[in-house]
């Protein structure tokens, strides 16, 4: 499909925008300009889309980080309906340059997607590997409570998409039903 096609479908999902809205050439102009890949949107509709609390977020709100989410490859591994719990509890965190977001050998209890930014996976002060937008780290706090095998390093100014172990481990508790 065209890109305003993919812009004109993800306008239509999305329950924030009335009709009257989204039919107006400026305003198709304005979001057009907001997409990334293949229609998903660009960092700063998801950023938007974080600032909200959890609680307040509406459905199609959520579909919109899934999609992004999975245009990146994230958490793909997840059934879909556990995926849209997940991208419902997510936090944004802003993060300077220069910041150890996890340390080395800490406990983990929290899983981060990086949104918009550049970090360092480094062991023992060793730079291993460098993560960009897209790219994930922390996700064996999200099935166990095992210390961080590396410290990742901000190297630029970050937003970074945040699971807390504790909401994840609420969501997969609620899937099998111990709750």
């Amino acid at each position: 499909p065209s890109n305003d096609k993919m812009v004109e479908s993800l306008i239509s999902e999305h329950p924030v925008f009335p009709s009257w809205l989204t039919k107006r050439n400026d305003f198709q102009a304005y979001y057009s300009e907001l997409k990334g890949v293949d229609g998903i949107p660009d960092s700063c509709i998801i950023e938007g889309i974080l600032k909200t609390s959890p609680e307040h977020r509406k459905d199609g709100d959520v579909a919109i980080v899934r999609k992004w989410l999975k245009t990146n490859k994230v958490l793909r591994h997840l059934r879909a309906g556990r995926l849209m719990e997940v991208c419902r509890s997510m936090r944004l965190l802003s993060c300077p340059p220069e910041v150890c977001i996890v340390k080395e050998g800490e406990k983990g209890d929290a899983f981060y997607i990086i949104l918009d930014g550049h970090c360092n996976v480094c062991i023992k002060d060793v730079v291993i590997s460098e993560l960009s937008t897209g790219c994930s780290f922390g996700e064996k706090a999200l099935e166990n409570d095992a210390p961080r095998s590396a410290s990742v390093l901000s190297t630029s100014a970050c937003k970074l998409m945040v699971v807390y172990a504790s909401d994840y481990k609420k969501i997969i508790m609620c899937a099998q039903g111990e709750i």
